[in-house]
């Protein structure tokens, strides 16, 4: 049943491609052409305005970064608290071994 699902599936896929390299091209303009056509051509900025921040905001950056940094340095210090796992496959497997052995209760 499967290879009848594969081959449905890849005998439509060839149709649609087929059908869309067949189709023909839209003669007819899209509705961004329309768009720009209807504006009328404006002249480019000769240059960016500059806008200065005032201090409060700059005050609130600040206070933002020393907050951010703070918080990065709370993270890296609890990533560097988190066990590493063991780099060698062998090992942890055999850690993993013994761990999974039960305790032996021949006393």
């Amino acid at each position: 049943m499967p290879s009848v699902r594969i081959s449905l599936c890849l005998s439509l896929s060839a149709l649609l491609l087929t059908a869309c390299a067949y189709a023909p091209e839209s003669v007819e303009p899209s509705w961004t052409d329309a768009q720009l056509e209807a504006v009328a051509p404006g002249n480019a900025p000769s240059y960016v305005p500059d806008e200065r921040l005032n201090r409060n905001a700059l005050t609130e950056f600040d206070a933002a970064e020393r907050q951010l940094v703070a918080a990065r340095d709370r993270v890296n210090a609890a990533a560097a608290d988190i066990p590493r796992p063991v780099g060698n496959t062998e090992e942890f497997a055999a850690e993993a071994r013994e761990r999974a052995t039960p305790p032996d209760d021949s006393n």
